[in-house]
């Protein structure tokens, strides 16, 4: 039987972790999105306003799912564990498919998120920055000088 240390445990369940995230998003699961943030989770998106709370967190998964159906793949490329907080550092791609039809949005962006280990010792997403990396999509406008 092979024996983890308990950083190994660590990663391999923030690791679930990003995956479960991925699994929720693919299936426009909010109840189980919630589930994995705190409750003064803060997320940062690229050029928008920073989204503070789970409550924040529902009505907006909620608008994106009503309007879209969204796929995520996440690319850890480091994390770092500590005693009761870790971040992972790493990119991602969302690809939003509107519901009414139309050509999918891309996004590919760089971020870090933080973790912070809950009562019972799981982990949970507390802060998370995006920076979008792709450009943006065309405004079927071509600028000329």
């Amino acid at each position: 039987m092979i024996m983890l240390s308990d950083e190994e445990r660590d990663r391999a369940a923030i690791q679930q972790l990003g995956r479960d995230w991925v699994e929720a998003v693919r299936h426009g699961d909010i109840d189980r999105l919630l589930n994995l943030v705190t409750d003064d989770v803060v997320f940062m998106p690229h050029n928008a306003p920073s989204i503070v709370g789970r409550g924040a967190v529902e009505q907006g998964y909620r608008a994106v799912f009503a309007a879209f159906e969204v796929d995520q793949t996440i690319a850890p490329d480091e994390i770092q564990v500590g005693r009761d907080w870790a971040f992972i550092r790493g990119t991602d791609v969302i690809e939003m498919k509107p519901r009414a039809g139309g050509a999918p949005i891309v996004a590919k962006a760089r971020g870090v998120s933080i973790l912070r280990r809950v009562e019972g010792g799981s982990w949970k997403f507390a802060r998370g920055i995006t920076n979008v990396t792709s450009p943006p999509p065309k405004s079927g406008r071509e600028d000329t000088e």
